[in-house]
Parts: C-alpha cells; sequence; structure tokens
C-alpha cells in the first residue's frame, strides 16, 4: 500500500503522490480552480447551480442522512440561539416584518439593471416597516456594505 508523500502524513495515496487532502489543498492553489471559483461566486447562475445541486444531492439518500446527521447534531439550533442572542434588533424586525408584510408578494429588485425577484431586506433594523426589494445577489452585497 502506497502512502501519503507528505511528510507525516499516513494516508493512502490518491492521485500524485499525495493523499486526498493533500491533494485537494494543492488543487485549490492552480489559477483553473481560483479562476472557476470566481466565475460562479460572480454570477448570479453561479448561486443558481450551488442551489440546484444542493436539492439534488439532499434528495440522495446520502444527503437525507448528512442532513439528519447535522440536524441531530444540535449545532444548527446553537447558531441560531446564539445569533437571537446577539441581534435583538434584527429579530424584533424580523417579526414586525413577518406580520405585517409577509402577505404581500415579492416584488423585482430595486436595483436599476436587475431584473430578478427581490427579497425583503432592513436599511435600518430600528424601521422594521421600511423595507426595500432586493434580489440574492444583491442583497449579499448590501450586507458586505457594497451597495
Amino acid at each position: 500500500m502506497r502512502i501519503c508523500g507528505v511528510e507525516g502524513c499516513t494516508d493512502i495515496l490518491y492521485s500524485k503522490r499525495l493523499c486526498r487532502l493533500h491533494y485537494n489543498r494543492e488543487y485549490r492553489k492552480t489559477k483553473k480552480y481560483q479562476a472557476t471559483k470566481k466565475k460562479y461566486r460572480d454570477s448570479a447562475k453561479g448561486s443558481k447551480v450551488h442551489r440546484e445541486a444542493n436539492i439534488k444531492y439532499f434528495t440522495t439518500k446520502k444527503g437525507a442522512e448528512t442532513r439528519k446527521r447535522y440536524e441531530d447534531s444540535g449545532k444548527g439550533s446553537k447558531t441560531r440561539a446564539l445569533w437571537i442572542r446577539n441581534n435583538p434588533e434584527k429579530v424584533l424586525a424580523h417579526k414586525i416584518m413577518n406580520k405585517y408584510l409577509a402577505h404581500l408578494e415579492r416584488k423585482v429588485c430595486s436595483v436599476e439593471e436587475c431584473s430578478d425577484i427581490g427579497e425583503r431586506h432592513h436599511p435600518d433594523y430600528r424601521n422594521p416597516l421600511d423595507i426595500v426589494s432586493l434580489c440574492k445577489r444583491h442583497h449579499q452585497k448590501a450586507h458586505k456594505g457594497h451597495i
């Protein structure tokens, strides 16, 4: 049995004298990988491709088992509880919005050159009924401070 060429690693050889872990680390450094990653990250299609892949994966038996294992671990609920404790003004804004504006249909993104269906965004959490419609891509940019 052949072993990984990285000093101190005793895993089985995968490709190019490396185990799977070290091979993947090296592959992520390549220009080809970086270009593909940038292409999909910057395009709206990229997020759609990932969503479709996730839906397809989680409908398989292996995907369902993975999701069940994650839910049973309690990690998601602990993370959510921590977020709720650290962001009381956001939680309140979401509750008020869901109570008064949930029945409204989603509108088209308010960015001029975009025609995608929007998500609701709070520019200021102190005014919970003041919302803006932004598509997924622009919503993420708004939270990062790029819009």
